[in-house]
């Protein structure tokens, strides 16, 4: 199991497109797969954190110039990219359908899959998670907030409903963590990163399907629409994970910047999909933004040292 596991992630790059395609050719698994959407956050969630030490993370992470260092980035990542896309979505003129999913997709943490993509990349991936981690305690918090200040009155939910929400799934992500790290030994989980790799690629292989239930025919129902979706889905993905580690670039090295820009390009806004009532104009916008995401590791680069 665990050979096979290894393989999985040592070949992560062609089996994430691999998935890609297969969101659309099994219509039938990804409807079978939906009811488990939030349980899969958990999966997910929790596979990223067990890579390290949460406690000496959270320790590391209390010092004051470590703290303040997390806290602005995730400011940055959450309410301030938010006012951008806002700020964007208005000058281009888009409807309000996708005005507010572009607020969900910037009030959403990094992908908790971001260390993982980055071990595979060679970028820094344990600033990724350190970040990932922040971004994702304090998204109960930041992203209902930042929803309700951009969109007021715009969502189904209640800020307090949509926080707890997504709080009992980031809670049942470090409830997982914490248990990996303790029945395996943080030896082992340290020693195997390979098949951590694998399990991570497969949980967001899994978390994706469900995505799409739906999608394939609303595609073929409304192809301008999707096509205009997947337009800036990869321009609100790969367009600002480019711009990012360009704009970076000069100020810090080059695994840092590229993981600075998978960390503002990638995020997990199938949390909202999975906490929010369906809408199916915005589930295909969160299921097209997944499509970026699983090529990612194909269309960037892997550099030589992590």
């Amino acid at each position: 199991m665990t050979a096979a596991l290894a393989w999985v992630g040592a070949n992560a790059r062609p089996l994430l497109a691999l998935a890609a395609a297969l969101c659309f050719v099994a219509p039938g698994l990804s409807t079978t797969l939906r009811p488990f959407l939030p349980l899969n956050v958990v999966l997910v969630l929790g596979l990223a954190m067990a890579r390290i030490e949460l406690l000496a993370a959270a320790r590391d992470a209390l010092r004051l110039q470590a703290a303040a260092s997390l806290v602005g980035i995730v400011l940055a990542l959450v309410p301030a990219s938010a006012l951008a896309y806002l700020g964007s979505a208005r000058a281009l003129g888009f409807g309000a359908d996708l005005t507010g999913a572009l607020i969900y997709l910037a009030a959403a943490p990094p992908i908790a899959s971001a260390g993982g993509l980055c071990f595979i990349l060679g970028l820094d991936a344990r600033r990724a998670i350190e970040v990932t981690i922040a971004a994702t305690l304090l998204t109960p918090i930041l992203g209902p907030l930042t929803v309700e200040i951009l969109l007021p009155g715009g969502t189904p939910l209640s800020p307090a409903a949509l926080g707890r929400y997504l709080a009992l799934m980031i809670a049942g992500g470090v409830a997982l963590a914490v248990a990996i790290r303790g029945l395996a030994g943080p030896e082992t989980v340290a020693r195997n990163p390979r098949v951590l790799d694998g399990l991570a690629t497969l949980a967001l292989i899994g978390m994706v399907l469900p995505l799409f239930a739906g999608v394939p025919a609303l595609v073929r129902s409304e192809p301008v629409l999707a096509a205009g979706l997947l337009t800036v889905a990869v321009a609100a993905n790969l367009g600002v994970n480019l711009a990012i580690r360009a704009a970076l670039a000069g100020r810090m090295g080059p695994e840092r910047a590229g993981a600075y820009g998978l960390l503002f390009g990638n995020r997990t806004i199938a949390i909202y999909a999975a906490a929010l009532p369906h809408d199916p104009r915005f589930a295909l916008f969160v299921a097209l933004y997944q499509l970026p995401i699983l090529l990612t590791p194909m269309l960037l680069p892997r550099r030589a040292t992590n």
